[in-house]
């Protein structure tokens, strides 16, 4: 699933309060292509680009599975 088309999804979840957490973490948890290497990463898990998990990381895989 993509960036866009998840936060569409939490758009019809429906309770504000729910909805307004898992927007957060997807906010922080956006995809991110490194400009000299052809690689999209997780913006929100990535502290040294070297060890830059790949997008869709854990988190979001997480929130995908139970929107599911």
């Amino acid at each position: 699933m993509k960036h866009d088309e998840l936060m569409t999804r939490i758009n019809i979840v429906g309770d504000t309060s729910i909805e307004a957490a898992l927007r957060a973490v997807v906010e922080l948890h956006k995809p991110y292509e490194h400009e000299v290497v052809n690689y999209v990463f997780c913006r929100g898990c990535t502290i040294d680009l070297d060890l830059a998990p790949p997008y869709p990381c854990d988190t979001i895989q997480a929130i995908e599975k139970e929107l599911a």
